[in-house]
Formats: structure tokens, sequence, C-alpha cells
């Protein structure tokens, strides 16, 4: 699937999402997939986020209430995080997020073959 990506930066756009769904998988696969975590997030419950907008859909992906911010001590550093969160305005957004990794681990594969 042929995926248009680009980050959102104006906090407009990402006004009015919710969750849309869970995604399973490492901060670092986020971060090869959709770079740097530079979205706007509430710094109290959660630690990280990103703000995207794929195929002209809204789709934030973002930690919450596991990680240091809102645990201390306790919480999970970010790069140990793998239980995220899809928030958007359609459910669009949780399968986007799932293509764009689905097709990060394909090339891969291809790589490798």
């Amino acid at each position: 699937m042929l995926l248009n990506i680009k980050k959102i930066t104006d906090w407009r756009k990402i006004s009015g999402t919710c969750l849309q769904g869970h995604i399973n998988v490492d901060y670092a696969i986020l971060v090869k997939v959709f770079g740097k975590p530079e979205g706007m997030f509430d710094s109290y419950k959660s630690d990280c986020a990103w703000d995207l907008e794929i195929n002209g859909v809204v789709c934030t992906i973002y930690n919450y209430k596991d990680g240091k911010n809102y645990m201390g001590s306790k919480g999970l550093a970010k790069k140990y995080i793998t239980d995220w969160h899809i928030g958007g305005k359609s459910v669009l957004a949780q399968r986007y997020v799932d293509a764009a990794i689905a097709n990060y681990f394909a090339k891969q594969e291809t790589l490798t073959a």
C-alpha cells in the first residue's frame, strides 16, 4: 500500500482526536518508520507522541500512563515501551498506522531475502 506520511505541526489538526486502537511495537521501530517523536502530548500522562497525516488521515501515536512522566521511577523508559495508543478522528487512523509498520517490515524482509 502506497502511503504518504507527513508530520503535523499545527495542533488544531489533532484537536478532537480520540483513541482508535492500539499497537504493540518497539519504540525503535516507531522511530525508524515515523522519525523522532515530535508530536504534541500531555506531558503528565505521556512521554512522547507522533502526530501524523497518512494519506490525508490524522493519526496520533502515543504512550499513555506507563512511562516515567506518569509513574515516576516505576515507569518505563521510552525505549522499553511497546504498548502504544493510536488516536485519530476515524478508524482509518489505526489501519494506516498498521499499514505503515507492515510496509516497513515487508521492506526489511525484501532486503534480507
